[in-house]
């Protein structure tokens, strides 16, 4: 026999609007210079949900594979994803919505796209992506006399 199922109701959500900072407002191409530090900057404006998680991937020349590596709760602050970095530093501040780090000593392995994901609740996730540029430091060659 076939039960009472009641109907699937369609509720209307008002879609909420947040916007996702990074150093210009927008995805933003930044460059290193191998051994020197950079700030990867990143802030989600324009809401007032509740910040349950901030996650940073990376896709690297070292490691082409996207994957998860740094992950900041505001309950439990900052926790680095399979095994630890003592070049990353959180510098944001997770009560203004702020995720940006710090990358320390930049290697030229270190060039890729790193990206910013907010998860917020009820809505879910917003993210954003940061193409990364390592330069070395060349020296011009001193003519031999």
């Amino acid at each position: 026999m076939w039960s009472m199922i009641p109907p699937l109701q369609l509720l209307q959500v008002d879609t909420m609007v947040a916007a996702m900072e990074t150093e210009t407002g927008t995805t933003t191409n930044r460059t290193a210079i191998q051994g020197q530090n950079i700030s990867l900057l990143c802030r989600l404006t324009d809401t007032d949900e509740e910040l349950t998680q901030i996650s940073w991937q990376k896709k690297t020349r070292e490691d082409p594979v996207n994957h998860n590596f740094y992950i900041i709760s505001p309950l439990d602050g900052p926790k680095y994803v399979n095994g630890n970095s003592d070049r990353i530093t959180f510098i944001g501040s997770t009560t203004e919505n702020n995720g940006s780090v710090q990358l320390s000593h930049v290697r030229l392995l270190d060039e890729g796209v790193y990206t910013c994901i907010f998860t917020l609740f009820p809505s879910g996730i917003y993210k954003t992506e940061i193409p990364l540029t390592v330069r070395s430091l060349s020296f011009p060659m001193s003519p031999t006399q």
